[in-house]
């Protein structure tokens, strides 16, 4: 929850919530209400679909193209093809008894047209017979689906004390942050869509989060206090984009393996996964005491990374996927309050024995192991009727992160300190120090047409200054820039076509890629979207 007091920590916050509102359109909240006679007992059934028709607007760069492991994803989709033509349904069911006690369970099921089966090859197939594996399809084609949230929960009150809980795979967001997963405190609660988040640029952080099996509670201690707990049962790695589709990084990329690099080593996949999988914990305090003119919050986790580094097997035969990294600690605070109308939030976290940007070079378990500071400021602010609007949201926020320290196989840690030392192409290389610009801004006018409600949502983002010492935590230049037009008519129905642009450091010498921060500076697109529910 974001900017509030502990003491109405089960309370939304008007200001906060207004403006989060001007941000997102959703679909509309109609619901089928099943009759149960029992004033006590309420059943829901919310049902949304949402259609995405994507159209690329750049040609695939030849440097791209002609680069070993990185050509079949940008020649998958050819300048003007469709890049999505996908069709999704989001299911809610929700059985509440006397607002204490219940349980709710949610499905997504998807298809997108825009994908066949077959790998586009430019300079060699990853995939066996340039087909896609049964994975691939699954996430990026269809028709497939997934469960999302399963869980009871419950309230219980011990004299002036009151406790939530909830048992089931559900999601878990602590925290100040807006755009970012990777840098607050919920790092790794639970595994972040990266897909989505290459996709759709200006997506909230809390939004690519999946959900897991555990148990947590809130507890009420005083009008000042709430304490928070999770223990999780369950662990998943986050979900990265797939090679050979249109948002894959290498074509050989795929969490379900089954590829080919360089038409000799084969890519498995996941090669280690944790040491436990199950056992992460966590406990946050929040606390509003007067003299703050805020709230305070204290956490505590310790976690199982989501993301992997990339190893070989010892007897070099494979490369995959390794997660096996001891279990990192992390401690945060945070202090939220609002300044002259202005809701203001802020982070800084402690991560011990995390896993840092390794080197493509480490075997399984030589992951190269440090400590790291993360931190960030976030604005939000809402601006009434003006000659331009009629009414404004709009957000910043700024990231950093250093280096503590390396505690194991510096040699393997891909820095301009250590593994990059000496080499004449460091764009990706990890600095000591980086920082992150995000914002967003919507103007808004409403009835601008007869029961058509406007907005035009526009987003940046930027890795100003240095590289991250962790795997997704931004390199220098690389970011992207989104423009949109959203009409919402008798809020029911939700239009919107967005453009976005991406942003990338690179070398490139006899047209290959010799170094990059990213290789999707190529991916500019167009979307219209089409959402509703019934």
């Amino acid at each position: 929850m974001r900017h509030v007091s502990a003491k109405k920590v089960t309370v939304k916050n008007t200001l906060a919530q207004a403006i989060m509102l001007c941000f997102i359109v959703p679909a509309p909240a109609y619901a089928i209400e099943i009759k149960t006679g029992n004033p006590d007992l309420s059943i829901r059934w919310d049902n949304s679909i949402r259609y995405n028709l994507g159209f690329r607007t750049k040609d695939p760069d030849s440097a791209i193209a002609n680069t070993p492991g990185m050509s079949n994803s940008t020649l998958k989709f050819d300048k003007g093809d469709v890049i999505t033509n996908r069709l999704d349904l989001l299911s809610e069911f929700d059985v509440v008894y006397k607002e204490d006690f219940g349980f709710r369970l949610s499905a997504q099921a998807w298809n997108d047209s825009a994908y066949d089966r077959r790998e586009k090859v430019g300079t060699i197939a990853a995939y066996p017979n340039a087909r896609y594996t049964d994975y691939t399809t699954r996430w990026n084609r269809g028709p497939s689906g997934e469960l999302l949230d399963v869980f009871v929960f419950g309230k219980f009150t011990v004299g002036s004390v009151t406790t939530n809980v909830k048992a089931g795979q559900h999601n878990l967001y602590w925290g100040e942050s807006l755009f970012t997963p990777i840098h607050g405190v919920s790092y790794s609660q639970g595994p972040v869509d990266t897909r989505k988040s290459q996709a759709t640029p200006g997506i909230e952080a809390k939004e690519l989060f999946k959900p897991l099996n555990q148990i947590s509670f809130t507890t009420q201690l005083s009008d000042t206090l709430a304490i928070s707990g999770q223990y999780l049962l369950d662990w998943r790695g986050s979900p990265l984009a797939d090679g050979g589709t249109y948002w894959g990084n290498y074509d050989w990329l795929t969490m379900g393996g089954g590829t080919v690099i360089g038409g000799a080593l084969p890519f498995v996949g996941t090669i280690a996964k944790p040491r436990d999988d199950r056992g992460d914990w966590g406990l946050m305090a929040r606390w509003s005491p007067a003299a703050a003119k805020g709230t305070l919050g204290f956490y505590y986790r310790e976690y199982t990374d989501k993301f992997p580094v990339f190893a070989l097997a010892q007897d070099f035969s494979s490369l995959g996927l390794d997660y096996s990294a001891k279990r990192t600690t992390l401690t945060g605070i945070s202090y939220a309050t609002q300044i002259a109308g202005i809701s203001v939030g802020s982070e800084l976290v402690h991560r011990k024995n995390t896993a840092l940007l390794a080197t493509g070079a480490t075997t399984v378990g030589n992951a190269p192991i440090g400590d790291t500071w993360h931190a960030l400021v976030n604005v939000l602010g809402y601006a009434g009727e003006t000659p331009l609007f009629d009414s404004m949201a709009w957000m910043g926020e700024v990231t950093y992160s250093r280096l503590d320290k390396v505690r194991a196989n510096s040699q393997n840690y891909n820095s301009v300190d250590f593994a990059c030392s000496g080499l004449p192409n460091q764009l990706a290389c990890a600095t000591k120090d980086s920082w992150t610009l995000s914002a967003k801004v919507e103007p808004k006018w409403t009835q601008a047409l007869n029961g058509v409600d406007l907005s035009v949502p526009i987003f940046f983002t930027k890795t100003l200054k240095g590289t991250a010492p962790v795997f997704f935590g931004g390199y220098e230049g690389n970011g992207s820039v989104s423009l949109g037009v959203t009409a919402e008519y008798n809020n029911a129905h939700t239009f919107s076509l967005v453009f976005a642009h991406y942003m990338d450091k690179k070398t490139i010498r006899n047209n290959m890629v010799l170094d990059s921060t990213s290789n999707l500076w190529d991916r500019d697109n167009v979307t219209f979207t089409y959402k509703t529910s019934f």
